[in-house]
């Protein structure tokens, strides 16, 4: 697998790290060290430059036709901060399972194959920066989240999929 290096800042990435931790602890999902890896750098390089959730499907579209890994996995890393922390803003502009789809595309078309199988591990591991309510367990569930069906399966609740 070839390596793509973009440049981040130690000063970004300690404090992205302990989010990672943090997301990981609340949610139960168990990270390996790469994508543990993966995601804090995802974070840290979005503290340092703006996420840009629109267009996303497009995007990929052209980080593949031009052939750049470099916008394949910019386009990847926007897709895991949207879905993880803005699903309110995707999901206007279509279902969270499909822009799962385009975060894994975008990191397979990076050649970051590890980051790529467990992007839904990732994305539940952001989702569960803050301590969720019973009403934001109930769309993290809806949206595929394992561990907030646990939870609320804990709790007496049987969560039924988005129509």
């Amino acid at each position: 697998m070839p390596i793509v290096i973009v440049a981040t800042d130690d000063t970004y990435l300690g404090p992205a790290r302990d989010l990672v931790a943090t997301g990981t602890e609340r949610s139960g999902v168990p990270l390996s060290e790469a994508l543990r890896q993966s995601l804090a750098l995802a974070i840290a390089r979005a503290m340092r430059r703006p996420v840009d959730p629109d267009r996303l499907t497009w995007r990929l579209a052209l980080a593949r036709e031009r052939g750049t890994e470099r916008d394949a996995l910019e386009v990847a890393e926007d897709c895991l901060i949207s879905l993880g922390l803005f699903p309110e803003r995707v999901r206007r502009v279509g279902p969270i399972p499909a822009y799962v789809g385009v975060g894994r595309a975008a990191y397979q078309a990076a050649g970051h194959l590890e980051p790529a199988y467990g992007f839904h591990l990732m994305v539940e591991a952001l989702r569960f920066l803050a301590e969720p309510d019973r009403t934001r367990l109930l769309d993290l569930a809806r949206d595929g989240s394992v561990a907030a069906a646990h939870r609320l399966r804990g709790q007496g609740v049987i969560v039924l999929p988005r129509r």
